[in-house]
């Protein structure tokens, strides 16, 4: 091992991908505990990574499947392997059995949910939707992917989407990530910078503090 010079390791250390850390923040109102025992309990098409849309992770890569706009020639979509003959690497969400056919999630027990959040794909978000627990149903008009309401619904064991029109068309329902509440989730790309603070009294004079400062970019 040789010794390295201040100069090299500081030159060194510029190098964008050396030193790299990876961060997702989540901020907003959320009923964790729904959050945390939701489950798709709907038929789903064989790529889908159900237990994936209720974590912080989106999808990076796409399979192209058989739909109306979703089998694109354009380098930006895989093709998936035959069903039952690997696993599938790529977190996909949830995606539908059938086009144009509802998604359920089930809860363990009976939880009031205020707000939902919900990620669509660019290209194949529900343009008219409806949500419904069984006891109330709402009805929405969409124009983007990503969607949030801050409509109430209490008593939940289970909730049902069900898109009445689709952007691309005829096309299956796709659920990239969603949140039983309000929420917001910033990834790698999206933070400029992070700051992290700590304080511990050596003689217990005031509590331990922690602060978290993030710089999130804003352009859009």
């Amino acid at each position: 091992m040789l010794t390295a010079s201040k100069t090299y390791r500081q030159q060194i250390e510029k190098i964008p991908f050396r030193n790299h850390s990876y961060m997702i923040v989540s901020i907003g109102v959320i009923n964790q505990l729904a959050q945390a025992h939701a489950e798709i309990t709907s038929q789903t098409s064989y790529i889908s990574n159900n237990a994936l849309l209720f974590e912080s992770e989106l999808p990076q890569f796409r399979y192209a499947t058989y739909e109306q706009n979703w089998w694109r020639a354009d380098g930006k979509m895989l093709f998936a392997q035959q069903p039952g003959s690997a696993d599938y690497i790529f977190n996909q969400g949830a995606i539908a059995k059938d086009t144009m056919s509802a998604i359920t999630i089930g809860f363990d027990t009976s939880y009031d949910i205020k707000g939902l959040t919900i990620a669509f794909p660019p290209d194949a978000y529900p343009t008219a939707f409806t949500v419904t627990n069984g006891t109330v149903t709402y009805t929405y008009s969409n124009s983007s992917d990503f969607f949030t309401t801050a409509d109430i619904y209490d008593g939940s064991t289970y909730l049902t989407i069900t898109p009445t029109a689709m952007l691309g068309g005829t096309q299956r329902l796709h659920i990239e990530q969603m949140y039983m509440g309000i929420g917001l989730s910033f990834a790698n790309n999206d933070i400029i910078n992070v700051d992290k603070t700590e304080f511990v009294s050596p003689i217990t004079e005031s509590l331990p503090e922690l602060n978290l400062s993030v710089t999130i970019q804003n352009y859009d």
